[in-house]
């Protein structure tokens, strides 16, 4: 369980990564991730097609040209609280953070997909490192907490939304990989909450 935690911590680091501003340190850390991931060979054909297209079109200059033309525009919007029109997101999310010593940059919005997908990522980290039960039960229900009342709907707005976009074949995979993720999440909820009904 415990790679399988790791793996998917490494996942949402690329998206928050490959969805935030091209700098050449964020596309160094993506290809890094993905060349580790894929050499462990414990991921999925499927996932490791994904990866290696992200790969392949993280062209730093044209990222951000293209980042330049059209995120930066807000096309498509990346906070939870325009997707879903969830008022409370901002707040919310914020809160989340700080509890587990994470904190958005002044002026950005807490609530951005960067932000979540790296909390998300925080989350499993903290969960494997945690030195008892106790911790791991906190972890463990703030993870489940945060992809209900947040990520789950978010994600699947989002995701709507980039790909009307259309931007370019990294964002098409970067979209890929949130998707892939996305349904892991469904179903771990899904099956969270039947159990616990």
């Amino acid at each position: 369980m415990t790679t399988k935690n790791l793996v998917k911590a490494d996942l949402y680091r690329i998206i928050s990564r490959g969805l935030s501003y091209p700098i050449e340190e964020n596309i160094g850390l993506i290809k890094n991730s993905i060349t580790e991931l894929i050499t462990s060979n414990t991921i999925e054909t499927d996932l490791q097609n994904i990866l290696n297209s992200i790969y392949q079109y993280a062209d730093l200059k044209e990222l951000q040209l293209i980042f330049s033309r059209s995120l930066m525009k807000g096309t498509p919007p990346t906070t939870e609280s325009y997707c879903t029109q969830n008022a409370n997101s901002f707040s919310d999310v914020a809160a989340f953070y700080s509890a587990f010593g994470m904190k958005a940059k002044t002026g950005d919005a807490p609530d951005a997909i960067t932000y979540e997908t790296e909390f998300l990522s925080l989350l499993l980290v903290k969960y494997e490192i945690a030195k008892d039960a106790e911790q791991k039960e906190i972890t463990h229900a703030a993870y489940i907490k945060f992809l209900d009342e947040h990520f789950n709907a978010f994600s699947e707005k989002y995701l709507e939304k980039l790909k009307q976009a259309d931007l370019h074949e990294y964002y098409n995979a970067m979209a890929d990989l949130l998707a892939y993720l996305a349904t892991e999440e469904k179903e771990l909820l899904s099956n969270f909450k039947t159990i616990n009904v």
